[in-house]
């Protein structure tokens, strides 16, 4: 009997302990869930299997191609040999002027003057581009899951600043309740305590349904379920650093202006082309032989586009003003960075003195606080200023909790910013 009742209690004891468990959540679990659920982060495989296929189907350049095709025609004219003495033996061939051909062309590419390599080099630069336009996005969401988790924080640092003035303004409003039932303080002191408890209350109910909203909203995000009862955890002081998509999305557009300057520059290049061709019809290549027959050809074929050795000019110009657009871009992008940096390195500081003073105001508020709670009792302090008092105390502590949280927040905005 002793054994159950010890293996009930140690079941009891560990459903509790995951019961609690399972009302914690972290920022790095909303990531995480983030990253495993949302679509944006989905997408990234569907984009490496397009800039494969997309490379697949430059290789297919180099497979042969076979084209069938087929004609009827009729023509009002056809080659004739005007002979004007009749040659003994030789009747002249009439050509008809209904002909017909079936034929079918193979052509295997020898040389194509390096376009498919450098169109395959084009196609990975893109996908490049568009996994760091997809990382952007990802950041985005990641930056709103962080924001709405560091303001449920805020919102959790509040509703404890809120709960201690209730529980101070509940005990000293049953004080003075005693203290009227003895006359010693009089109906109008206790009922502006109790207005104002009933002041607090409201807010807190406002608070907590903002919380509750917020809570929503992260579920939404992250694919997690919350409940009201939730604790969200501090985050780790020393988060690791992440990279910003945007530096490398700049160089992955660089290497597509890359990659198109060489296509153009391909252009110029003489591309060869072995064919044979096979097929039948009336007449054959014997246009002499008015009889339907087969046909059969086969060859090499060189093929160059002089063309584009004044038409050019003005693609390079268009690539060379686009990379210089681009490194304007990354320039002042860097520039931008460099100032967040410093403003977020100004804000970390200025929140970690407060900190250090933070303590100080505190100790000093509960003193007067505790003073004017006696003051009250004694009838030498109004209500109103003991509610200041109280107030005064409790932003103290609201105060040092916030820029706990901003210190947190701020760390982890500068994890983008190495």
């Amino acid at each position: 009997m002793d054994k159950r009742i010890f293996l009930l209690v140690f079941f009891w004891v560990s459903w509790l302990g995951l019961q609690s468990q399972s009302k914690t959540i972290s920022l790095e679990e909303c990531l995480e869930a983030v990253s495993n659920n949302h679509p944006s982060f989905q997408k990234s495989g569907v984009i490496q299997q397009l800039g494969t296929a997309q490379v697949e189907k430059a290789n297919q350049n180099w497979w042969p191609k076979l084209k069938i095709s087929g004609q009827l025609t009729w023509q009002n004219k056809v080659t004739q040999l005007n002979i004007d003495a009749p040659i003994p033996g030789f009747e002249v061939p009439q050509i008809p002027k209904t002909q017909y051909r079936v034929a079918g062309e193979l052509n295997q590419i020898l040389f194509d003057g390096g376009m498919t390599s450098r169109q395959k080099t084009v196609n990975k630069a893109s996908t490049a581009a568009t996994i760091q336009q997809n990382l952007m996005q990802q950041q985005d969401i990641k930056d709103n899951i962080q924001n709405l988790y560091f303001n449920g924080l805020l919102i959790d640092q509040k509703l404890n600043s809120l709960h201690l003035v209730e529980d101070d303004l509940t005990s000293q409003l049953q004080r003075l309740k005693n203290m009227k039932e003895n006359g010693l303080v009089t109906g109008a002191s206790v009922d502006r305590l109790d207005a104002e408890l009933l002041q607090l209350q409201l807010t807190i109910q406002q608070t907590e349904k903002a919380r509750l909203s917020l809570l929503e909203n992260l579920s939404t995000l992250t694919g997690l379920a919350f409940d009201a009862e939730v604790s969200l955890q501090l985050p780790k002081e020393n988060p690791q650093t992440e990279a910003r998509a945007e530096l490398a999305l700049f160089d992955a557009q660089k290497q597509i202006l890359d990659g198109q300057l060489s296509l153009i520059n391909a252009k110029g290049v003489p591309q060869l082309q072995a064919f044979a061709l096979g097929g039948y019809g009336q007449p054959g290549f014997n246009f002499l032989d008015e009889n339907p027959a087969f046909m059969f050809q086969a060859g090499l074929r060189l093929g160059w586009d002089i063309s584009s050795f004044y038409t050019n000019k003005k693609d390079r110009e268009i690539l060379s003003l686009q990379q210089l657009q681009i490194d304007k871009d990354k320039e002042a992008y860097n520039s931008f960075n460099q100032t967040q940096k410093v403003n977020l390195n100004k804000e970390l500081q200025d929140y970690q003195d407060a900190l250090q003073t933070d303590e100080a105001i505190i100790t000093l508020r509960e003193k007067i606080k505790m003073r004017a709670g006696t003051q009250l009792e004694n009838g030498t302090l109004t209500t109103a200023e003991y509610i200041s008092d109280v107030n005064a105390w409790s932003k103290a502590m609201l105060d040092r909790d916030i820029h706990q949280v901003q210190v947190l927040q701020t760390v982890y905005q500068l994890r983008f910013y190495p």
